[in-house]
């Protein structure tokens, strides 16, 4: 390979030519915008690109790993805090705007990022809520859902698909237990160092799912 070669083509090395012709120089011979090389010098196919035209940036979009409380969850107490997991490092000033959870605003949401920039944790100002009831038939649970719009990105700013996932709370159901007939002494017996203790006629009594 002569001079003149590198000289006319300074922004497109071909690695191929290089592994062959200059051996160990390999390294000091690609320019550094080009990304992974493997042992014989083929530049990864998905970060390869000349230098400024932008081919060489990350376009691969950005997605969620996990969530927790997981899609479709039932049964989740009012202070549950949502996780959100990405697999890679997030815009967090998009993920905030993107970010909508039902029944609370923007301004009721406190969002922690981790070092990493991959997981997002939600606390919720205020507690969810329960729903309250005689029965469950005629008490349906509560769902929150929980959405990333598009306007999410990562930090290439490759935009992450919209997302979509739900949870459902407790409910509080409050029954009026009736007994056939009232507890007395001679049937059940006198309490343990004192006098018979009667169950009232009704007694309420709170359960959750």
């Amino acid at each position: 390979m002569k001079q003149s070669d590198f000289e006319s083509e300074p922004r497109h090395i071909r690695a191929s030519t290089i592994c062959t012709a200059c051996g160990l120089f390999l390294v000091s011979l690609i320019p550094a915008c080009y990304g992974a090389i493997d042992d014989c010098g083929a530049i990864d196919a998905t970060h390869a690109g000349a230098c400024g035209d932008g081919s060489d940036v990350e376009t691969t979009a950005p997605r969620v790993v996990s969530i927790s409380p997981a899609n479709e969850a039932t049964g989740v107490t009012s202070n549950t805090q949502i996780e959100i997991t990405f697999r890679e490092r997030m815009n967090t000033g998009s993920v905030a705007d993107a970010l909508k959870v039902s029944y609370f605003s923007p301004g009721d949401l406190s969002p922690r990022w981790d070092e990493t920039g991959k997981v997002l944790t939600v606390t919720p100002q205020e507690a969810s809520l329960y729903t309250e009831g005689t029965t469950p038939a005629s008490t349906p649970a509560r769902t929150y859902h929980v959405t990333l719009s598009e306007v999410a990105q990562d930090l290439p700013g490759n935009t992450l698909p919209a997302f979509r996932s739900s949870f459902s709370t407790l409910r509080r159901l409050s029954l009026s237990i009736g007994s056939e007939s009232v507890a007395n002494h001679d049937t059940y017996g006198p309490a343990v160092n004192g006098s018979p203790t009667f169950c009232p006629e009704f007694e309420p009594m709170r359960v959750g799912d």
